[in-house]
Parts: structure tokens; C-alpha cells; sequence
């Protein structure tokens, strides 16, 4: 029995001699060196290292990439902490205001007065007119619209008519004026008109009227514009010299 104990001890022996000898004989085939793996890895490690500082100057390149100062930072800490207290969102978070569209200015147009908008008042610069004087007639116009408005108002537009019982004595339009422009009425201002009778006018026919020399009396004015007419108004004329 302890023959074979023997034995079996050498056997074990041998088999484990065999299989160190088969590593060793399988480490050298391969030819595997522990210096060749530490300059492997040392160079992964340089490459590494250089992609690392590479992006690091990259970043430091590129505007608005570096780190806020400490005061910045410590000033948005502030901010943030009232706002979380506040329960409320920085202001940025709600963007910015809706702008409204505005209508464009619009021009304003003045519409042209309804001529029975218009009331007419006459007047004389006297009650009565010696000899030789050239009565005046002074004509109001004053607008009843509910807005601003625009008619043509002036010598051309307006008529004064002089008459002695029935016959007209002095039409304004046969001194042929110019053609009135428009006019912008405001509600209850007047726009005021003087025309002035001149008997002895020559030029242009009709304007001096038909009031013969010596002829005195009571006369009636009445003016007129836009199919629009005054009251009327009595004056007197004192009789006119005879031309010697």
C-alpha cells in the first residue's frame, strides 16, 4: 500500500512539472512583454491627455464660453433665491410683450357743408347813409352741422341784392368777383363777409347799380348764397348829388 501511495504522488508530480513547462513554452511563443505593454498604455494616456487640453483652449476661444466672474455668479444666486421665495418666474421666462397692431393714422377729410346747414344773417354798417356814401353790407354765416365742414365762401359765393319797392337797385354779382374758395366752417362760429355798394362804379357794367342822382329813400338788402337767403334788411340812402 505505501508502494502505490509512492506512486501515485510521482505521477501527480510529473504532470504538474509538464503543464508549468507547457506555459512557460506557450508565453514564449507568444512573445508577450511586460515593457512593450507599459509604453502601449503610457501613450494612450499622452493622446488622452492632449485631446483633453485641445478642448480646453477651444473653449476658452470661443466667445461667451468662459465662466461667469464670482460676482456675476453670486448676484443670479441672489436673484434665483428671492424669485424661489417670491414663487415667481425670472422675467425672461415670459418672453417678451405682444405688440399690438396699430392702425395707421388716418387723414382727415373735411366733408363739404349741407348748404341748408348754413344760416345767413345781413346787417348794414348803418341805419341810414348820408349823400355820396357807399353803404356796407355785412354778411354772417354760421354752420348748424354737428362736425366741422367746408364751403365755398366769398364774394363769388354770396349775392347781395339792394331793391326799392320791387326793383332791384344794386346787384353784387354784376361786379363779376372772383370765384370763392373753400371755406372751413366750425360749428356755431361765424365767417363773416363785407361787401361794399359803390353807386358811381363805372366798371363793370351793372356793378354801380341803378341808383340815379338826387334819388334817396328807403332801400332793402337781402344776401344770398347756396340757394340759402337772409333776412332782409332796411336802410336809407340820403338823396344824391346831380353831376354837374
Amino acid at each position: 500500500m505505501w508502494i502505490d501511495a509512492d506512486s501515485d504522488e510521482e505521477r501527480l508530480s510529473e504532470e504538474y512539472d509538464s503543464a508549468y513547462h507547457a506555459r512557460d513554452d506557450t508565453a514564449a511563443g507568444e512573445g508577450w512583454d511586460l515593457g512593450a505593454d507599459r509604453v502601449y498604455w503610457r501613450r494612450r494616456f499622452l493622446v488622452l491627455c492632449a485631446g483633453v487640453i485641445a478642448l480646453g483652449v477651444c473653449a476658452w476661444l470661443i466667445p461667451g464660453v468662459h465662466s461667469p466672474s464670482e460676482r456675476a455668479a453670486a448676484k443670479a444666486r441672489r436673484s434665483v433665491a428671492v424669485l424661489n421665495k417670491r414663487q415667481a418666474l425670472p422675467v425672461a421666462a415670459y418672453g417678451s410683450a405682444w405688440v399690438s397692431a396699430t392702425p395707421a393714422a388716418r387723414a382727415t377729410v373735411t366733408s363739404r357743408c349741407a348748404p341748408a346747414g348754413i344760416v345767413l344773417s345781413l346787417f348794414t354798417g348803418q341805419a341810414s347813409y348820408p349823400r355820396g356814401a357807399r353803404p356796407s353790407f355785412g354778411v354772417y354765416a354760421v354752420s348748424t352741422e354737428a362736425a366741422a365742414c367746408t364751403l365755398p365762401f366769398g364774394a363769388g359765393a354770396v349775392q347781395v341784392i339792394v331793391t326799392r319797392d320791387g326793383h332791384v337797385m344794386w346787384d353784387s354779382a354784376a361786379c363779376r368777383p372772383a370765384p370763392a374758395k373753400p371755406t372751413r366752417f366750425t360749428p356755431g362760429v361765424p365767417q363773416v363777409l363785407t361787401l361794399t355798394w359803390n353807386p358811381k362804379a363805372a366798371r363793370p357794367s351793372g356793378c354801380g347799380g341803378a341808383l340815379t342822382a338826387g334819388e334817396w329813400g328807403t332801400f332793402d338788402a337781402v344776401a344770398m348764397s347756396n340757394g340759402q337767403a337772409s333776412q332782409v334788411r332796411a336802410f336809407r340812402i340820403a338823396g344824391l348829388p346831380a353831376e354837374g
